[in-house]
């Protein structure tokens, strides 16, 4: 982090003394460099209820964290859908752990979802497993005792796009509510939408260098996932790596509720991309059916969207949603 700081800093000044007409670009960097923080308790040990880690397939990375709280009644169950660029994290990612405490002390049972990362297998690979994951926790609700009649998702990052074609096109199970965090939703379009955002290429490169060493032989997470260079994408794959496509032309669920959360100095996944789903949910379902939260200052997977205080908005919605 501490480089990545050092490195940031000198963009700033290069861009604020070389560039100094494009304020945006040095507003942006300079959120990215001083983003608040909130410290995550990895000692912590829960009491509030009863853990399990469900396999659902035959990989090793096929499995459910599940956290069922024990002074409610068949809680409502909330599944939770990790980031990563499809090729990082797991269950008890940083994200997917502030949403699950809090919504499991709050009275949910939730179920982190890990699934085949990029390296074990290419794109369809997680979004099966999700289907295959929600499918699992829907048909054994009466096993671990929770209510799965209507269905709560979440997802951050890869895990939005994953989360969002799940809810989008599931037909076993009833996903009621779709909570979405800064989505990657049109895979091929993302580069267009940084240029328009003013935001190059070298200055994402320098931000997002988490991805070097994982993308083996690739310039992007998403060529990875997919295994073709963009150059060698057919019109079929851009629209197979698109939910932007699915929420405009293909969406089934005709009842579902979402909400959309994205921050404005995202320089990892663009801004537009939540924009312009918000646009494609809101045709299809109404406005009444789709909110829109933007952070105004905050990047890719910023922690003020993680806050008890936030959280607690995202509850009610998701509360009002289910009834």
């Amino acid at each position: 982090m501490k480089n990545r700081q050092i490195i940031l800093i000198a963009i700033i000044l290069v861009l604020a003394v070389v560039l100094g007409l494009n304020h945006r670009l040095v507003w942006t960097l300079w959120n990215n460099l001083f983003a608040p923080k909130i410290e995550l308790d990895t000692s912590e040990s829960w009491q509030g209820g009863s853990f399990e880690r469900v396999s659902y397939g035959a990989s090793d990375a096929q499995y459910i964290d599940l956290y069922i709280p024990e002074d409610t009644e068949k809680p409502q169950l909330f599944v939770m859908i990790h980031g990563g660029g499809f090729i990082m994290n797991d269950a008890q990612s940083r994200q997917a752990q502030f949403y699950y405490r809090y919504f499991r002390d709050h009275g949910f049972a939730c179920a982190s979802v890990n699934y085949r990362l990029a390296d074990e297998s290419p794109f369809p690979a997680a979004c099966e497993d999700v289907s295959a994951a929600v499918n699992y926790l829907a048909d054994n609700a009466e096993k671990y005792g929770y209510n799965a009649d209507k269905i709560a998702v979440w997802g951050e990052s890869a895990g939005g796009h994953l989360a969002a074609r799940e809810a989008l096109t599931e037909t076993g199970a009833n996903i009621a509510v779709l909570v979405s965090y800064y989505g990657a939703y049109d895979l091929r379009a993302a580069e267009e939408q940084f240029i328009a955002q003013g935001v190059p290429k070298w200055v994402r490169d320098i931000a997002n260098s988490w991805t070097n060493g994982h993308l083996v032989g690739y310039d992007s997470c998403e060529e990875y996932w997919l295994r073709k260079n963009y150059a060698d994408w057919t019109q079929d794959d851009v629209l197979a790596a698109s939910v932007q496509n699915i929420a405009e032309n293909t969406a089934a669920n005709p009842s579902l509720k979402t909400l959309l959360v994205v921050g404005n100095a995202d320089i990892t996944v663009p801004t537009q991309q939540t924009l312009n789903m918000e646009k494609a949910l809101t045709a299809r379902y109404g406005a009444e059916n789709v909110r829109l939260d933007v952070f105004d200052g905050a990047i890719h997977a910023d922690d003020r969207m993680y806050t008890d205080e936030y959280l607690a908005k995202v509850e009610s919605f998701i509360r009002e949603a289910l009834r």
